[in-house]
């Protein structure tokens, strides 16, 4: 915790940038090592894989969470401030997330194929006493905690301009506001160590919500007025699928993420993968 309080009063992009790099170095380098594991002795689509992943609740569940991480990329705004050409922030963003996608397409397809039950993340299935996978475990490690200030300066950059009205704007009260902003979210990661499950759930009520829900009523009462009886139709059959896409996602996903919560808490999952993780 003291690394992160300490990584949180970095001030701009000039003083991240190295930290990303490093970020970044660990992350690829871990990447690339880890296909070592995950391609020796490798049987790719085994019979017990396909009976113990290939189910149709976890496709809704799936579905939530990319609603969830495609509509965080909006922290990323107040970054394109802060950049010398912002008219080049698309772009980038459309790189970036093309190169995760590939990236994480690849290394679950091989990581899931090789560790059909795993932990939390693949990583933890590796060798405990092998020490490239202790590299990679390390490497991964650096690279989410050199990464972390890139994402609390964008949650900072969003909250300090509803802040800085009613506070004083000096360096030593931008400084405190830092370090309270960022004690509070490691509070709210030690508090809740199976955090991913809960982000899992809220993803399921409040993202498919917000993201296809949402947009329909909107668009409904202000456009219904202005449109013709063509149009009408056509608008009410589109947004009578994307309710009904709606109300799969969440009426599966929100069973799927309970029935995890309950394995969880209950201990019944902790017992199965105590032999691995």
């Amino acid at each position: 915790m003291p690394l992160f309080l300490v990584l949180a009063t970095l001030p701009d992009l000039t003083w991240i940038t190295p930290f990303s790099a490093l970020g970044w170095f660990g992350f690829v380098t871990g990447f690339f090592s880890s296909f070592y594991f995950f391609l020796s002795d490798v049987v790719f689509l085994a019979p017990e894989l396909q009976d113990e992943h290939i189910k149709p609740f976890f496709f809704p569940v799936y579905c939530c969470i990319f609603l969830f991480s495609m509509y965080n990329l909006s922290v990323l705004i107040p970054l394109e401030n802060k950049m010398k050409h912002p008219s080049k922030l698309p772009v980038i963003l459309f790189i970036v997330m093309m190169i995760c996608v590939i990236i994480n397409t690849i290394f679950a397809f091989l990581g899931y194929n090789k560790y059909p039950k795993t932990c939390d993340t693949v990583i933890k299935n590796l060798p405990k006493s092998d020490s490239l996978a202790l590299y990679i475990k390390i490497a991964i490690c650096v690279s989410v905690v050199c990464t972390w200030p890139i994402q609390f300066y964008a949650l900072y950059s969003t909250m300090w301009p509803m802040m800085k009205n009613r506070l004083p704007d000096k360096w030593t009260i931008k400084l405190i506001f830092r370090l309270v902003i960022a004690l509070i979210s490691l509070l709210v990661g030690v508090a809740i160590p199976k955090l991913s499950l809960i982000l899992g759930l809220f993803s399921t009520i409040g993202m498919t919500s917000m993201v296809l829900l949402i947009p329909i009523l909107i668009e409904t009462a202000t456009k219904w007025e202005h449109l013709s009886s063509t149009r009408r139709i056509l608008m009410s059959v589109k947004n009578l699928f994307m309710i009904f896409v709606w109300f799969i996602l969440l009426a599966f996903g929100l069973y799927q993420n309970i029935m995890d919560l309950v394995e969880e808490f209950t201990g019944q999952k902790q017992i199965e993968f105590d032999d691995i993780c």
